[in-house]
């Protein structure tokens, strides 16, 4: 075998290496991201939102308004705003304390702002409804929206929407994307960051 038989032997063999590297690379970083998410990839948080679309489209029922609960419900609220219409969406923000308590905190003029950029929400004599979370571990959180929006909800027809449901819930859900998973994990994919905190104590503090 020549020198130059050799360099070009040493080329591929560079190259075929460096080939598989890129290719395992995104995979080493997908099962990083599952790890820290208790399994869960976008991927499969999209399919599980994909059931809920379903769900919702199957039925005769469509909401006037989506109110996404939090951040996640943000995120998920918003895209089925999207995906069933581009429907008014809004979102009321949530605090948790490490002892679990949940505050729901919201403008009380909420719908009626709502209704000067959507004129249309003023004529509905029923206001149909659609409340979105990402994820529950305790249902906490959608109650406490029920009970802070208790004057409201006597006007509404409302149903909530939730991706992740932990079977510890007691939660009255409507739309389930999944029950669980099991175990329940800590974060979900669209916890990225440790920024992205569960308990907001530190900031609270801070206030």
């Amino acid at each position: 075998m020549t020198g130059l038989e050799i360099v070009f032997g040493s080329i591929a063999t560079l190259g075929t290496i460096f080939g598989i590297a890129a290719a395992a690379i995104p995979a080493i970083a997908e099962s990083r991201r599952r790890e820290r998410s208790g399994g869960q990839s976008w991927d499969d948080a999209l399919k599980v939102v994909y059931k809920i679309l379903s769900q919702i489209r199957r039925e005769d029922w469509r909401p006037d308004l989506v109110i996404g609960l939090g951040r996640s419900g943000g995120i998920w609220g918003g895209w089925l705003a999207g995906n069933l219409g581009s429907l008014p969406f809004t979102v009321v923000d949530v605090r948790y304390a490490d002892d679990g308590a949940v505050t729901v905190e919201y403008r009380p003029d909420l719908v009626s702002t709502l209704a000067e950029v959507y004129p249309a929400l003023k004529t509905r004599a029923t206001l149909r409804v659609l409340v979105v979370e990402g994820a529950t571990s305790t249902g906490r959180t959608p109650e406490q929206f029920r009970q802070v929006f208790r004057s409201e909800l006597t006007g509404w027809d409302v149903r909530t929407a939730i991706l992740f449901v932990n079977p510890a819930s007691t939660a009255a859900v409507d739309y389930i994307g999944c029950m669980g998973p099991e175990p329940w994990p800590r974060r979900f994919p669209w916890h990225l960051e440790t920024a992205w905190r569960t308990s907001l104590r530190d900031f609270v503090r801070r206030s």
